[in-house]
Parts: C-alpha cells; sequence; structure tokens
C-alpha cells in the first residue's frame, strides 16, 4: 500500500499479487487454516475477470457454504473479518490439495470507497 497526502493505492483481496491468510470452521467447530488468492486480471479498463480461491489439505473437511474470514496471521488484515462464502471444491491437479471457489460477500463492481485503517504497532 501507498499513502500519499490525499489518496492511498490499496491491493485488494481479490487481486492475483496477494495472498491472504484466512480460516474456516468445520461442522465439529475446528478451525481450517488456509491460503486465500484472487486471480482478478484487468481484461480492459473497466472489465476484470477471475475468482477468489483457497487452497486446502486434503483430509480437511471443508464444505460448500462455510464462511471464510482472515486469520490476523501476518499482520496483514485484522482477525475474524468476513472475506465470502465457499461455492465450490475441487481437488488441484496434484491431488494433494483441495481448492475451494470463495464467493465474496462484498460486490467489488459496485464498491466505490475503502477505509484504511492504522494498526496499532504491538510493544
Amino acid at each position: 500500500m501507498t499513502v500519499y497526502q490525499t489518496s492511498s493505492d490499496v491491493l485488494l483481496i481479490l487481486d492475483g499479487e496477494g495472498q491472504v491468510s484466512a480460516f474456516l470452521r468445520d461442522s465439529k467447530g475446528k478451525s481450517i487454516f488456509g491460503i486465500l488468492s484472487g486471480s482478478y486480471k484487468r481484461g480492459s479498463r473497466l472489465e476484470f475477470t477471475g475468482h477468489l480461491k483457497m487452497d486446502f489439505k486434503l483430509e480437511d473437511e471443508v464444505n460448500i457454504g462455510d464462511l471464510v474470514v482472515t486469520s490476523g496471521y501476518g499482520g496483514v488484515y485484522p482477525k475474524d473479518i468476513p472475506i465470502g462464502i465457499v461455492k465450490d471444491i475441487r481437488l488441484d491437479a496434484s491431488g494433494l490439495l483441495k481448492t475451494a471457489t470463495i464467493e465474496p460477500l462484498v460486490d467489488f463492481d459496485s464498491l466505490e470507497e475503502v477505509y484504511v485503517i492504522k494498526m496499532p504497532e504491538e510493544s
């Protein structure tokens, strides 16, 4: 992120250049951590294509409809910010991981403003 006097450049969670540590809770209440990444690419000035995906270990119990939230790890995003809902689950090409497609809770096509929050530094 770059901050200027009256504006900032921000990297959206959808962007293909970033990754976010996130988690969901399975049907037994167990936290399942994964890495969330976007694949959104700019097709033209006004059109973006792509999706959010999250990778999990093969044995993790991930279900369609599970809520995905930020984990707070890495210090970029605070913990428990809702991100989206699991819409589809597939095995990756290697057969070692599950890849879930995540539908964002926010309609990024109509997003006009964001708030930049500075997290307090830990002592």
